[in-house]
């Protein structure tokens, strides 16, 4: 059992390598992870160590398909800072940041971030966004926050301004409004009754927000 375990964790090791080399076209990583595997292998004197390497080959190439893919369904950015975009899609969920709410919008395989004005768009609602676009900034340091890389790994490929959306379709689930308008009682109240340290860390224990 103790055996298998680490099969299967060298599996997920080697597909997510995969992932790693094709983001970063650095194929070193494979020698690397080779390397490591055959002195892991020879410390446990393991006897198919050829068949092991094919087989996890095969989950390291999955995960460079897999990235692959995800690429092929992003959309052509470059060059189209400020130029007016239109996207239409569902509202998966939204937040309120100093005064402006963040809408996400599910738009084909990737969503997009829509920065407004108002919030009283519900969500689940079909709406059409239009606006300049804004990409997002690598950082300007070494270590620094990475805002493209960030959203990325939230499957949202660009972000725009809008301060007019228009529902093309009501949501046939008000239960997930309902929801988010109880969080956002909840958040005010305990915000007006408690110390800012106390609210803060009860409502991130209690709706996950920071």
């Amino acid at each position: 059992d103790t055996l298998i375990k680490r099969l299967l964790c060298l599996a997920f090791v080697f597909f997510f390598f995969g992932i790693l080399c094709n983001y970063f076209s650095n194929y070193l990583l494979i020698i690397i992870l080779y390397a490591g595997v055959g002195w892991y292998l020879y410390k446990i004197n393991y006897t198919r160590p050829i068949l092991l390497c094919i087989l996890l080959g095969g989950f390291f190439a999955g995960g460079l398909i897999r990235m692959e893919l995800h690429q092929q369904q992003w959309p052509e950015l470059v060059n189209k800072e400020g130029t007016m975009q239109t996207v239409t899609g569902k509202i998966l969920r939204k937040e309120v940041v100093r005064e402006k709410t963040y809408y996400t919008i599910a738009q084909h395989d990737y969503q997009v971030l829509v920065i407004s004005n108002t919030n009283r768009y519900p969500i689940r609602a079909t709406v059409v966004a239009k606006g300049p676009l804004k990409q997002f900034q690598l950082p300007s340091n070494d270590g620094g926050y990475n805002e493209h890389l960030y959203y990325e790994g939230k499957n949202i490929a660009f972000a725009l301004s809008d301060d007019q959306l228009v529902i093309l379709q009501q949501s046939k689930m008000p239960l997930a409004e309902e929801l988010y308008r109880f969080r956002e009682k909840l958040v005010k109240s305990l915000q007006k009754n408690l110390s800012s340290g106390n609210a803060g860390t009860l409502i991130a224990m209690i709706t996950g927000e920071k």
